[in-house]
C-alpha cells in the first residue's frame, strides 16, 4: 500500500496498513532534492542531539543506531543534552520552534534496525539518566511545538532565541 502526506489521510492509511488506528505525529515533507524540511506546526518534532545520542553510545558501549529513537531532527555542535536542558525556544532556518518535553523512551528503542532484541540496550536504558519525574522513563531529545512554521535546510544553523 501506498500512504501519501499529500492526500491528508495517511493516517488512516496507516491504520489500515497495521491494522489498528494509529496517528502520524509529524512527518517531515521534503524537496525534491531531499534537503528541505518543511513542519506545518500541526504536530511536535523530535529533536535529538548527536552529542546526546553519543554519550548513550559512551554509556552503552555499543553502536546505537540514530533510527532507533526516531528524531525528525539531528542536531551537532552544542553539548550533550542541551537539547533537553538548556533549550527553551529556538529558530532553526525560518521555523521558531519552543520545547513542550522531553522525548520518554519506550522499548522500542531495544530493537535493532534488524528487528532484534537488544538486552543490553534495556539494561542500559534503565540505569540512563536523566529520567522523567512524573513516569521515570529515561529521557533521551525533547518535543518541540511549532510557533512559526517555515523552512528548514540541512546544515541550518540553531539559534538560541531565550
Amino acid at each position: 500500500a501506498v500512504v501519501s502526506t499529500q492526500s491528508g489521510h495517511y493516517g488512516r492509511g496507516l491504520s489500515d496498513i497495521v491494522g489498528r488506528k494509529v496517528r502520524l505525529m509529524f512527518c517531515p515533507y521534503s524537496l525534491s532534492d531531499g534537503s528541505d524540511n518543511i513542519p506545518s506546526g500541526k504536530d511536535n518534532v523530535h529533536i535529538l542531539g548527536i552529542p546526546t545520542l553519543d554519550d548513550f553510545r559512551e554509556f552503552t558501549n555499543k553502536r546505537v543506531e540514530v533510527d532507533r529513537f526516531r528524531p525528525n531532527i539531528t542536531s551537532t555542535h552544542h553539548k550533550s543534552l542541551d537539547e533537553l536542558r538548556k533549550w527553551k525556544r529556538i529558530r532553526i532556518g525560518t521555523v521558531e520552534l519552543e520545547v513542550d518535553h522531553g522525548t520518554e523512551r519506550c522499548l522500542i528503542t531495544c530493537l535493532t534496525n534488524g528487528g532484534s532484541w537488544d538486552p543490553d540496550i534495556f539494561e542500559s536504558l534503565k540505569r540512563w539518566a536523566p529520567r522523567d519525574p512524573k513516569s521515570n522513563k529515561p529521557l533521551m531529545g525533547s518535543y518541540f511545538k511549532v510557533l512559526k512554521p517555515g523552512i528548514i535546510r540541512k546544515g541550518d544553523v540553531i539559534v538560541l532565541m531565550q
